[in-house]
């Protein structure tokens, strides 16, 4: 499945992954430890980038890939839980998105990656989310 992004809507970069397994399609993908990397998005207080667009071919691995990274625009997303068009939207475990607010969470920030654009019903619906990651102090 092709993204909105691909087609020009937004800004893409490539990273290297440097999670162990690849990531879901479409997930969310946070900073990585070292420069000019990614990883997968765990908590919603993860440093978030933006959204993975392709997976590796399988003759790569999730060790040896560059993941193109949508940072803005519109892309598809993987959802946790149902969401309304217009929710704010927080990253869960495993790079899913879950309805969510930019507030403070035991004195941490919780980061926003976007806006759902489309609704989603269930856990790993692919929808769609306009990226605009926000954090208060980031």
């Amino acid at each position: 499945m092709a993204s909105p992004v691909a087609g020009g809507s937004g800004q893409v970069i490539s990273l290297k992954y440097q999670g162990g397994a690849a990531p879901l399609q479409f997930s969310c993908i946070k900073l990585g430890t070292a420069a000019m990397t990614c990883d997968t998005a765990t908590a919603k207080t993860d440093k978030i980038l933006g959204i993975v667009q392709e997976l590796p071919m399988s003759i790569q691995t999730s060790t040896n890939w560059f993941a193109p990274v949508a940072l803005s625009g519109v892309s598809y997303a993987v959802a946790s839980a149902a969401i309304a068009i217009g929710d704010t939207l927080i990253p869960t475990t495993a790079g899913k998105m879950a309805t969510g607010t930019r507030t403070t969470w035991s004195g941490t920030f919780v980061m926003t990656i976007g806006v759902a654009m489309s609704a989603s019903a269930s856990d790993l619906d692919i929808f769609t989310v306009l990226i605009r990651p926000q954090e208060n102090g980031y």
